[in-house]
This record gives structure tokens, sequence and C-alpha cells, in this order.
């Protein structure tokens, strides 16, 4: 009967450090994402400012304020990749946060059918 426990448990470990290892990777994701985002961003305000810079030439303002809405797009590309990232994270911590409380329940159930017996000769 404890084999089959310490397999059950075993079994429900994997899955907890699995889906840790999952969260961490979305985690890593998310963080790169947030700094591309921000460069992509930071980008975008500097090519405005060369516009600005550059008001009575046309060709250049033309061109500074090209790039800072292919900067904005790709800001956007990001900012548009976090929503799926974020749902398939808490997905996950769910998934993780069940996983941990039926672990405690079985081994809570585990620990009251164990009965010591004293045996007095």
């Amino acid at each position: 009967m404890q084999l089959m426990n310490w397999i059950a448990e075993k079994k429900m470990l994997k899955k907890i450090k699995f889906c840790q290892k999952r969260i961490d990777g979305l985690n890593n994701g998310l963080a790169s994402v947030a700094h591309y985002e921000q460069y992509y961003l930071e980008e975008a305000a500097t090519e405005l400012e060369n516009a600005r810079k550059y008001e009575d030439y046309l060709d250049f303002k033309s061109t500074h304020l090209e790039w800072k809405k292919i900067a904005e797009e790709s800001a956007k590309i990001f900012t548009d990749m976090r929503p799926p990232a974020l749902k398939r994270l808490l997905s996950l911590e769910s998934l993780k946060k069940r996983e941990i409380e039926a672990l405690q329940h079985r081994r809570d159930v585990t620990t009251q059918k164990t009965r010591h017996c004293c045996l007095f000769f």
C-alpha cells in the first residue's frame, strides 16, 4: 500500500514540477516581451523627437515619422503577445495549485489511515 501511495505522490510531484517549469518559462518570456515593448516605445519617442528637430527638412522629418510608425507597430506586436501568455500562465498556476491541494489532501488522508498498533506481550 505504501508503494502505491509513493508512486501516486511521485506522479503528482512530477505534474507540479512540469507546471512550475512551464510557469518559469512563461515568466521569462513575458519579461522579454515587456523589455522589447519598452525598447520599441522608447525608439518611437526618440524618432518623434528627431522628426521635431528636423521640422524644416521635410525629407528627414518624413523619414523619422516613418521610423516612428514602424517602432510603434513593433511595440504593438509585443503588446499583443502578452494577453495569451498571461491567460496560459493563469491556467498553469491554477493547475499547479489544484495539484498541490490534491497532494496535500492525499497526504492528509494517508496520515489519517495510518494507525500505529502497539502490541504488549
